[in-house]
């Protein structure tokens, strides 16, 4: 009987040092460097970078941005894309972020909006999804969860 189990002890030790291997969670630690860019239409570009740090000691990679942008409980802005970003073992990294917020919907309650506006020259965006990474060929969603006030 003990014949037959040896050869397969190797293979059962390997998948359990796999296991057990699984990398650590990256942590999403902010928005950074939010600036208005300009605008297209009735759109305002705003350009951002997300940074978190990876705790692994080996890289990674992004696979997928996917947050939505709210003004006041009401999404204005949705970033969905596929990124290519390298993940540092070890590290703090950042990922761009490039979105257009819908000002209709800004101004749907446009004058307390604007009063607001143009007596604080900022706005205060609330960012909630999730970033996609993949690291020694596992993936999963680093949850976003953030609220940040832009200059204007």
């Amino acid at each position: 009987m003990y014949k037959n189990i040896k050869p397969i002890l190797p293979a059962l030790f390997i998948c359990v040092l796999f296991i057990s291997c699984r990398p650590e969670q990256v942590e999403f630690i902010r928005i950074d460097n939010a600036v208005v860019i300009g605008a297209e239409g009735h759109f305002m570009v705003v350009e951002a970078d997300a940074i978190l740090f990876n705790p692994n000691k080996t890289n990674g990679r992004v696979k997928k941005v996917d947050i939505a942008v709210f003004f006041k409980q009401q999404e204005v802005a949705h970033i969905n894309e596929s990124a290519t970003v390298k993940v540092g073992a070890g590290k703090e990294f950042s990922i761009p972020l490039r979105m257009r917020l819908d000002m209709n919907k800004i101004q749907d309650n446009w004058l307390n909006n604007l009063v607001a506006i143009l007596r604080d020259k900022s706005v205060v965006l609330h960012f909630t999804g999730y970033i996609r990474i993949k690291i020694l060929g596992v993936g999963y969603n680093v949850p976003v969860d953030y609220t940040e006030k832009i200059k204007l």
